[in-house]
């Protein structure tokens, strides 16, 4: 029988794994004695977990766009959140210029985008590591986001709740976090994407990626 783990499945385990190791749930010196097991030892303990993981994290996120065709159309590349006043109306978070997260980032192609809600309490990187791909691959530039809030303002999240838009900016990753405020007006504040923080699924924030 292969034991093999799949890469996917391998990931998602090894980034849980760092943040139990940071909430201190598992100690360094557990993670030296894991080292030092043969390779067959060590597949038979992370290949259970591994499925387990990946059972879980599918349903972080459901996808609720099944039926719709959302496009961002293409982009320039010249515009940044940080200055984008005339769509962020009810106020701009000033981080996005105090830690480095104001770049442009040059011009994109059209882009389908998939819209999903949180069906299950995670942090950020519990919600894009349930996707399944590398986080990379579902970042977006400043232009596409101030664009998407724009052209697609019916699919953003309502009641005063969150949507998330990941997007990087000097090597960095971070999360432009966009709501409505009382009168209907849009405001964006900006997180890291390492933020520990769990977002509580019953408040069905939203989470916009590009279409793979």
């Amino acid at each position: 029988m292969n034991m093999t783990v799949e890469t996917t499945e391998l990931d998602t385990f090894l980034a849980t794994l760092r943040e139990q190791v940071q909430s201190n749930k598992i100690t360094l010196d557990q993670l030296r004695w894991f080292a030092g097991l043969d390779g067959d030892k060590r597949k038979k303990l992370v290949l259970p977990q591994a499925v387990e993981v990946q059972q879980v994290s599918a349903s972080i996120l459901r996808c609720i766009s099944e039926d719709a065709e959302i496009v961002i159309p293409a982009t320039e590349g010249k515009r940044t959140i940080g200055d984008a006043k005339e769509t962020f109306l009810a106020g701009i978070d000033a981080d996005f210029k105090n830690w480095g997260a104001n770049k442009s980032c040059g011009a994109r192609l059209a882009i389908p985008v998939k819209v999903h809600e949180m069906a299950k309490d995670a942090t950020f990187s519990q919600m894009f590591s349930s996707l399944g791909e590398e986080k990379t691959k579902f970042s977006f530039t400043h232009d596409q986001i101030i664009t998407f809030c724009e052209k697609h303002r019916q699919w953003l999240r309502t009641d005063g709740y969150g949507t998330f838009f990941l997007f990087e900016s000097e090597s960095n990753f971070f999360v432009a976090y966009v709501r409505f405020d009382d009168h209907g007006r849009l405001s964006v504040f900006v997180l890291r994407f390492e933020y520990s923080s769990v977002w509580r699924a019953g408040r069905r924030h939203r989470l916009f990626v590009p279409q793979l």
